[in-house]
C-alpha cells in the first residue's frame, strides 16, 4: 500500500519520469521488489544488514509470505 501511495504521488509530481529506491532488510529485499513491480514502480531496492543469528526465522517467514501472495499461482502448479 505504501509502494502504492508513493507512485502516485511521484506520478502526481513528475508525470511519471522518475527513478527511486527503496531500503528494506535485505531478506526482505526479493518480495519489497515483487510489491514494487505491481504497484508499477520504477524502482530499485537496497537491503540492510541482518544479524546472522536472525536469518533462518526471516527466510522461513519470507519463503511463506512469497508462497502466499502468489498462492493462486502455486495452487495450479502443485495441483
Amino acid at each position: 500500500q505504501n509502494m502504492l501511495f508513493s507512485k502516485q504521488l511521484m506520478d502526481s509530481l513528475s508525470d511519471g519520469k522518475y527513478n527511486s529506491i527503496f531500503t528494506t532488510n535485505n531478506f526482505h529485499l526479493f518480495r519489497a521488489s515483487l510489491y514494487a513491480k505491481r504497484a508499477g514502480l520504477k524502482s530499485q531496492g537496497i537491503g540492510s544488514k541482518t544479524a546472522f543469528y536472525y536469518w533462518p526465522n526471516a527466510m522461513i517467514r519470507e519463503y511463506i509470505a512469497v508462497v502466499v501472495m502468489n498462492r493462486k499461482r502455486h495452487s495450479i502448479v502443485v495441483g
